[in-house]
């Protein structure tokens, strides 16, 4: 009967070969489009021919059958147009839903790893009812006549194929429920059901030709159509021995490397285990298959994110060839990584696993290897958690306000924010903060505090909020103050680390360069962080001074723009390049009230409850004073002349006639500044103060010869004197106690 429709099949594909064709070939198969899954249909048809895939130009022919599978007179032809064996068709209007592909063509010999020889001709039985998409195999092949034979015994379609192909997998050995129809099944795939159709077919092919192959093909259909059973001896010893003679390992690389010369994601399926490879009628999965025992050195205190290998071991004691899966990581066999998570092994093979270490502090990974029966494990434990969990310390210029802003951020090892950020406010109106529960991937973090703080010099609450940075290692430190020094530290800080130095190189290098701008040449171990201005010590004077030379007189606003500008400036090269930026700072030192500050600083931290003893910050600003070379440009002035004519504190001008009345004195003092003169006559008999015009002066002292006056206002200010006798005139500006200018009169 069969033959009879063969025959008929050839007789319609000749007849039929002329009419005009619809038929589309695309890359990969798409999924299928079925307009209607019973007859008078329209079907979309595509799928794979599979030995190893077939090549360019194979044949395919694909006829309708009725209900007793016989031609019913439509067939449709197309051809494979890629190497992957993927095609696809658009078939006219259809009666019956069950067809009959023919694929004729070259295929890739997947256990020689090369083309064959000559063309092969497979079969496949559809019912397109459910799924369009049909592959064409060995196992679609080989169930064809068995099927035929069952549906004339009276079994329906679906009935028979079920049957056909548990029958066929019983002669391999094989017993699997819930198999996926053979049309269904694809070798490029993962997937226990794929597995058998690889392992079948390799196991058909061995080293046979095209023609042998052909030949083992039609014995074994013929052999089982009728019962569905081989009873010839000579096909099973020979299939026997295509078995335990296949090169698993091969076969696994040659279809890898076929598809991925094919450009096609294959993931072969764990074929190897459905192969009887000692002949002992068990198949691979089954069998008793355990090597010498083996282990892997665990790693303790592992860094994270970071990769290990493990020790390599070399395989022994193996009956056959044996899969090795790993669970985690990566395989690497005889020196090179496989690129996948499964090998096929034998004694002699080296193995090593090489693994990511977990992100997480404290994390943990295990790598299970199965190889054959036998199971070892390569683990990874991660050091514990080795930094600082908690931060507490101050906000500090003058102590922020209560309810200030604090934010903690990680920071990467070019010292760039990452996205881990923790964040508080200040508990009290000591600046005072404290931060839970941190846990970074990074030891280095920057702090920013922002908010309103007390104004010792200005003595009052700031009129704005003000910010303030810090570099921080919390890998040595859970104590940070943010203040002055470390914010105008945090961009020279960045650039050293960023040209090789490490961070503590970097930060100890940029405190010193900062500290040097305001002539602090003291070698000072304590980093800038742990500066307390309550504390009476070296570091809190030096904090305390340079906080108040910074803010002198001017609003928080001209504080961070002046903070701002001296960071960039020192940035590149670690100096005080701007003399704008100098000047503003010997400026500001000059004016200041070091006794008010001192009290100002005692009582406000009395009245938030602490008692402090004030470092000798006085010291380090009279040091700058002294020995800077920025330009003060904010002077005490005497100009040559005023309303009053010529000014005698000019010094242009020292002698003048005796009985000499209302000479001018005229003096223009910047807003902060502070001014004593101190008037001598040589003849005291004879010494006149003139009283005519005296605003902006309080008498000190005056007696008999001499008089003392102190500028009580800022601006210009003035008075007059008369001269009857030599006059020695002394200044003493800004709290000087020796003269900073003297004048001697000459009375002739």
């Amino acid at each position: 009967m069969f033959k009879n429709l063969f025959y008929t099949i050839l007789i319609l594909v000749s007849i039929f070969s002329c009419r005009e064709e619809e038929v589309i070939i695309i890359q990969q198969p798409a999924d299928p489009v079925i307009e209607d899954s019973t007859s008078n249909s329209k079907v979309n048809i595509n799928g794979y021919v599979q030995k190893g895939p077939f090549i360019n130009g194979t044949t395919l022919i694909i006829t309708e059958l009725d209900d007793s599978l016989a031609a019913t007179g439509k067939t449709f032809t197309t051809q494979i147009t890629d190497n992957r064996g993927s095609f696809f068709i658009k078939t006219s209007q259809l009666d019956y839903t069950n067809l009959q592909l023919i694929a004729t063509g070259f295929y890739f010999d997947e256990v020689k790893g090369k083309k064959s020889a000559a063309q092969l001709t497979l079969f496949a039985l559809a019912d397109v009812s459910t799924d369009a998409r049909i592959n064409v195999n060995i196992l679609s092949h080989l169930e064809k006549d068995r099927v035929l034979y069952l549906i004339n015994q009276g079994k329906d379609f679906l009935e028979a194929k079920a049957q056909a192909q548990a029958e066929i997998l019983a002669i391999f050995g094989i017993e699997k429920e819930d198999m996926q129809h053979s049309e269904l099944l694809d070798i490029s795939q993962a997937g226990e059901d794929n597995a058998i159709l690889l392992a079948i077919s390799a196991i058909l092919q061995g080293e046979n030709s095209v023609a042998q192959l052909s030949e083992l093909l039609a014995d074994i259909s013929t052999d089982l159509r009728e019962d569905g059973m081989v009873n010839s001896e000579k096909i099973l010893e020979a299939l026997k021995h295509n078995a335990i003679n296949l090169d698993l390992p091969a076969i696994r690389q040659h279809l890898v490397k076929r598809y991925e010369e094919l450009s096609v994601e294959a993931s072969i399926a764990n074929f190897e285990q459905y192969v009887d490879s000692d002949g002992d009628g068990i198949l691979n999965k089954d069998d008793d298959n355990t090597p010498d025992e083996f282990v892997f050195t665990a790693v303790e205190n592992a860094k994270r994110n970071t990769v290990y290998l493990s020790e390599v071991v070399t395989i022994s004691g193996l009956p056959y060839p044996a899969i090795a899966q790993l669970s985690e990581g990566e395989l690497i066999k005889n020196g090179e990584s496989i690129g996948q998570d499964t090998a096929y092994v034998s004694d002699g093979d080296e193995l090593q696993i090489k693994m990511i270490s977990p992100i997480s502090w404290g994390g943990q990974i295990s790598s299970l290897l199965t190889v054959g029966d036998y199971q070892t494990s390569f683990a990874l434990s991660n050091e514990a958690y080795p930094w600082a969990t908690a931060v507490s310390g101050y906000l500090q210029v003058g102590p922020f306000s209560n309810g200030a802003s604090f934010a903690l951020t990680q920071l990467d090892s070019s010292l760039s924010k990452t996205d881990k950020s923790f964040n508080t406010q200040t508990t009290n109106s000591q600046g005072a903060y404290q931060k839970g529960e941190i846990e970074v991937d990074y030891p280095w973090a920057i702090v920013e505090g922002k908010g309103y703080y007390y104004d010792f010099i200005n003595t009052q609450t700031s009129e704005s909020e003000m910010q303030l940075n810090a570099y921080t290692d919390l890998s040595t430190n859970d104590q940070i103050n943010a203040n002055v020094l470390t914010h105008l530290e945090v961009p020279r800080v960045k650039y050293l680390m960023n040209s090789g130095l490490s961070f503590t190189e970097a930060k100890q290098q940029a405190q010193k360069e900062v500290l040097a701008v305001f002539e602090i040449q003291e070698d000072i171990s304590t980093l800038s962080e742990h500066f307390d201005i309550t504390k009476n010590n070296t570091e809190g004077a030096i904090l305390l001074a340079i906080s108040a030379i910074l803010q002198g007189y001017e609003s928080t606003g001209t504080l961070q723009e002046l903070l701002r500008n001296i960071s960039e400036d020192l940035e590149t090269d670690g100096t005080l390049d701007n003399p704008v930026l100098g000047s503003a700072l010997i400026n500001n030192a000059m004016y200041l009230n070091l006794a008010s500050i001192r009290t100002t600083v005692n009582n406000k931290y009395k009245e938030l409850g602490k008692t402090i003893t004030v470092a000798d910050f006085e010291k380090c600003i009279k040091a700058f004073i002294n020995t800077t070379e920025f330009t003060l440009t904010k002077k005490i002035e005497y100009p040559a002349s005023g309303i009053y004519g010529e000014n005698i504190l000019s010094g242009k001008k020292t002698k003048y006639p005796k009985e000499t009345r209302e000479i001018g004195a005229y003096v223009n003092l910047p807003s902060h500044s502070k001014l004593d003169i101190r008037i001598t006559a040589i003849n005291p008999k004879n010494f006149s103060f003139g009283t005519l015009v005296r605003e902006g002066w309080t008498y000190v002292d005056s007696k008999n010869g001499l008089v003392i006056l102190r500028a009580n206002q800022t601006g210009e200010i003035k008075f007059q004197i008369d001269i009857f006798e030599d006059t020695k005139i002394e200044v003493f500006e800004n709290g000087a106690t020796t003269p900073t200018r003297i004048i001697n009169i000459d009375a002739y």
